[in-house]
């Protein structure tokens, strides 16, 4: 594949992610509003801990299928290509059923350290029918990543976004339209728009296999593959592959989402502990761990959707030791993300009270300072990924790692003292704290092993920093002379006044660093790497 067709992939792929999250941040607000925030909270709770079991189920294998793939179509070997598409999809449908059988039977163990052993016993009852429901999800999703990793495999990364879409288009239809019938037609009790949501992501799962299917079968044949013959495979040699592909991938994406786990498991009982009352901290649970999250993965996907097609040229320049494009290669990716998501940043964080009220009303008191405080973190855990994949482009895999090691370790020992030193804040301090020695370490390590002082990035950040200083002001300026009220305003109001102000704050940083010359630096870098081409 060459870089055009390679960077073109990615951003069709991130496209498809942004579309996704955008459709995911605005059925919440609705969803909110049916089934009521207090029952939110066991929404959440199954939401964060089936995000994480699937990563721990499949993460690496749809990756090894889809490079096994692509290097066999590579090599005009397709029916060898037939054959591991065939194994790996049987290999994903074995382990959803070892997901389902595992989660469903482990269950009521599981749920007492969801929700706190001083939780009640209805609670426990709505949480565990939750994770039972999440127990059917990873039978499906499994076996939908099957036929994705084909798709990918195969370069049709258009087919594989529109999936992405539609599985998501699918699964907020199913999931509104009949918690509204049964909330306002049936009448029926409003956990059940809990449950009805869990089994949603099934629901779209299903169409999405059907939908992948007949494409998959309509790509096939139009290969013209015989599909009678059988082609010699070296078992022990093609484990070895699958293994050395999957493995490390399994490790990063379990331990980058480790940090969840600490709050999934650890926030309840510390909440309660303190003698904060059950619904309170169901409701605060909600807010940090669901809501403000919805929020803040925006910038995440905008910023890695626009660094994304600088690690090809990373890679490259690595492979042929080119230390000096290597070195302004690696600086490019850190400040396109740093350009692209200090605004989104600033922006969530000086009108973080409008923003939470524009899209949940309910709690902007307690979710405006929460999403604030986030917003920090979403800067850091924007960085922290793109360092990351550098880092695993370098080859240094094991200092990757070792850095999500420590970072969840240093997450996992501050949680409780923090939560008991400030309250529920803690939270979202102690991930703040681990990211900032996550992304130290990480530009530490990659400056160190290849002699980089970031010079260059440190003098652009400080007049990103100085135009980001004075688009707060003017969007502080707006909040001070009583432009917004979210006491007063209406919804409809909030969202007017929030592109009159947000935008004059957003033109303030464009112009500032327009004036430096921070936007045409990276427009000339874009077009010298195309014209490289």
């Amino acid at each position: 594949m060459n870089r055009r067709s390679l960077i073109l992939s990615g951003l069709t792929s991130s496209l498809g992610i942004f579309i996704t999250k955008a459709i995911g941040i605005l059925y919440v607000s609705p969803f909110t509003q049916i089934a009521g925030q207090e029952n939110t909270a066991f929404y959440s709770y199954g939401y964060t801990f089936y995000d994480f079991m699937l990563q721990l189920a499949i993460a690496g294998i749809p990756v090894a299928a889809a490079t096994l793939i692509s290097r066999y179509v590579a090599k005009n070997d397709l029916s060898m290509m037939l054959m591991v598409n065939r194994f790996m999809k049987r290999v994903l449908f074995i382990v959803g059923i070892i997901s389902f059988v595992l989660i469903y039977i482990a269950a009521p163990w599981i749920v007492p350290f969801i929700i706190g052993f001083k939780a009640s016993s209805a609670s426990y009852d709505i949480t565990l029918i939750v994770i039972r429901f999440v127990a059917l999800a990873m039978f499906i999703t499994p076996v939908l990543s099957s036929y994705r990793s084909f798709m990918q495999g195969m370069k049709e990364m258009r087919i594989y976004a529109f999936s992405q879409v539609l599985e998501q288009i699918i699964r907020v239809a199913f999931l509104l339209g009949v918690s509204v019938l049964f909330v306002n037609v049936f009448n029926f009790d409003r956990i059940y728009t809990v449950y009805v949501a869990m089994l949603a992501a099934s629901v779209a799962g299903l169409v999405a296999i059907v939908d992948l299917f007949i494409k998959e079968r309509r790509i096939i044949r139009s290969l013209n593959i015989d599909e009678s013959e059988t082609p010699q495979l070296h078992w022990g040699l093609f484990l070895r592959e699958v293994f050395s592909i999957s493995i490390p991938f399994l490790i990063v994406s379990v331990l980058s989402n480790l940090e969840s786990m600490v709050t999934l498991f650890g926030f309840n009982s510390t909440m309660l502990a303190l003698g904060v009352k059950e619904v309170d901290v169901n409701i605060l649970f909600t807010i940090i761990m669901f809501t403000t999250k919805k929020l803040i993965s925006i910038p995440h996907v905008l910023a890695l959707g626009f660094s994304i097609a600088i690690i090809p040229y990373i890679s490259e320049s690595f492979t042929l030791n080119q230390k000096t494009n290597l070195r302004n290669h690696i600086y490019d990716a850190i400040e396109t993300v740093l350009f692209i998501g200090l605004p989104m940043v600033t922006g969530l964080f000086v009108f973080s009270k409008e923003i939470y009220y524009l899209f949940y009303a309910e709690y902007a008191f307690v979710g405006g300072p929460v999403l604030q405080i986030s917003s920090i973190q979403t800067l850091l855990s924007v960085v922290s990924p793109v360092l990351v994949n550098i880092l695993i482009v370098l080859q240094l895999r094991r200092k990757v790692v070792f850095s999500l090691t420590m970072a969840f370790l240093v997450k996992l020992f501050i949680f409780v003292p923090l939560i008991y030193l400030i309250g529920y804040q803690g939270a979202v301090v102690s991930s703040i704290i681990s990211h900032i020695m996550l992304v130290g370490y990480n530009l530490f390590t990659i400056g160190h092993t290849y002699g980089f002082n970031y010079s260059r990035v440190r003098s652009r950040l400080m007049l990103m920093l100085m135009a980001t200083l004075s688009m707060a002001l003017v969007g502080y300026a707006f909040i001070f002379f009583g432009w917004h009220s979210i006491i007063y305003d209406t919804r409809v109001m909030t969202f007017a006044k929030l592109i009159v102000s947000g935008g004059l704050s957003l033109i303030t940083y464009g112009v500032i660093t327009w004036f430096f010359g921070l936007p045409q630096m990276y427009i000339l870098q874009r077009k010298h790497k195309h014209a490289s081409n």
